[in-house]
C-alpha cells in the first residue's frame, strides 16, 4: 500500500489495480498528479492479485472518506461498489479494464484526469445491486454454458488473447453444450425453460463493446432483467450472438426476457455452474435479491443515458474498425488525439 497526502480539503481512497489492462506507471502518475492538482488529499492502494480489497476498502469507510475511486476493470468496480452498498459514500470509475460495463453506461470518461474531475463536478446516480447469498453483486449472475466458460478458460490463454480467449472457449462450449431444464422463480411466479444460460443483468454492456443485452436493461431502474438463451445448436448461438451486434436481441425466437421487482431463483435440473460479476459463485440453485438505489455513483452533469442510436454507433465503430476503441468518451479520443500528434511529431 503506497499513502500519498494532497491538500486537506477532501479525503479520496483510490484502489489502483496494477494488472488492469490499461494500467501502466504513467497512468498512476497522472491519478496522483490530477487529485493533487485538485488539492485533495488521499490515500492510493495499489491492489494486486495478491492482495486483498476488501480489508482496506472496509477501513477507508470506518476512517470516513468523501467517496473512493476504483481503478480498473469490471472486476475492481464491482468489487469496490459490493462494498459500497448501503453506505453514502460515493462511487468513482477510473475505467482501465478490458470491460468496463458501468463506464459505458453512465458514459464516464476514459481519461484518468476527466474521470478524476467527476470528484468536484458531477451528478450523482444511485443503483442498484444484487445480494446472492452474503455478498453483493453489481452487474450480472448467471448460470449455464457462461459460467462453464469461465471456468475452463485456461489462465495461459488469457493472458494471450485477452477477453477473445472466453470468446473463442465459448463458441466451443455453445458448440457442444446441451439444453437443459431451468426452473427461474421470479418473484413467486415459476418458469420453465430448456436453456443453455439464464443470466440476471443489471447493465446493458457486456464489458467492452460491441456487445450489449439491449437497451432496456438499466442499472437504476428498479427492476431486474432476466435472459433465457434457448439455443440449440452452435449456429443458433451465434445467431443470437449476431443480435447482439445489430440490437436485435427482441426479436430473436431463442431468447426470452423476464423482469422482476424483488428475487428470482434459478435451479436446473442438473447442478450446472453459476457465475456472479466474472467469478464462479458455485451450482444451481442461485437466488438473486434486488438491491434497490444500493450504490451512489459519481457521473457527469446532465447525463443522458446511451441510446439505441449510440450502441449502434459504437458496434459500427468496432466491426468497422473505424474509430479506435470505440469509447463513449469524447475525454478519451481527445486524448488518444493528442497522444498520436505528440508522437507523430517526435518521429518527424
Amino acid at each position: 500500500m503506497v499513502i500519498l497526502l494532497a491538500g486537506m480539503e477532501k479525503r479520496v481512497f483510490v484502489v489502483l489495480n496494477m494488472l488492469s489492462s490499461r494500467n501502466s506507471p504513467a497512468v498512476r502518475q497522472q491519478i496522483i498528479r490530477s487529485l493533487e492538482e485538485a488539492d485533495l488529499s488521499f490515500e492510493l492502494y495499489e491492489h494486486s492479485a495478491l492482495g486483498p480489497i476488501k480489508p482496506v476498502v472496509e477501513r477507508a469507510i470506518k476512517n470516513g472518506v468523501h467517496c473512493i475511486v476504483a481503478a480498473g476493470g469490471d472486476g475492481t468496480v464491482s468489487a469496490v461498489a459490493s462494498m459500497l452498498v448501503g453506505t453514502p459514500i460515493p462511487l468513482v470509475i477510473i475505467p482501465l479494464g478490458t470491460g468496463n460495463a458501468l463506464a459505458y453506461e453512465f458514459r464516464i470518461p476514459f481519461a484518468v484526469d476527466a474521470a478524476l474531475r467527476l470528484i468536484k463536478d458531477h451528478d450523482v446516480r444511485t443503483i442498484d445491486a444484487m445480494q446472492v447469498e452474503d455478498r453483493h453483486v453489481i452487474l450480472i449472475v448467471g448460470a449455464g454454458v457462461l459460467g462453464s466458460t469461465m471456468k475452463t478458460t485456461l489462465p495461459e490463454h488469457k493472458r494471450r488473447f485477452g477477453r477473445f480467449a472466453y470468446v473463442l472457449n465459448g463458441l466451443r462450449r455453445f458448440a457442444i453444450a446441451r439444453r437443459k431444464r431451468f426452473t427461474v422463480t421470479v418473484d413467486g411466479q415459476v418458469h420453465q425453460f430448456k436453456a443453455t444460460e439464464v443470466f440476471v443483468a443489471n447493465a446493458a454492456a457486456i464489458g467492452q463493446p460491441p456487445f450489449h443485452w439491449g437497451t432496456h436493461v438499466i442499472p437504476d431502474d428498479g427492476v431486474l432483467d432476466i435472459c433465457v438463451i434457448r439455443g440449440r445448436t452452435l449456429f443458433e448461438h451465434i445467431r443470437i450472438l449476431l443480435s447482439m451486434l445489430l440490437n436485435m436481441h427482441r426479436q430473436m425466437p431463442r431468447m426470452t426476457y423476464l423482469e422482476a421487482r424483488k428475487e428470482v431463483i434459478i435451479d436446473c435440473e442438473l447442478r450446472v455452474v453459476s457465475h456472479a460479476d466474472g467469478e464462479i459463485a458455485g451450482r444451481t440453485p442461485i437466488t438473486v435479491k434486488l438491491l434497490p438505489q444500493a450504490v451512489h455513483l459519481f457521473v457527469p452533469r446532465k447525463y443522458k443515458r446511451p441510446s439505441l442510436i449510440d450502441f449502434s454507433k459504437w458496434n459500427f465503430a468496432h466491426i468497422s474498425g473505424l474509430v479506435e476503441g470505440a469509447r463513449p468518451s469524447t475525454s478519451l479520443t481527445k486524448s488518444r488525439s493528442r497522444t498520436r500528434s505528440r508522437t507523430s511529431r517526435r518521429r518527424s
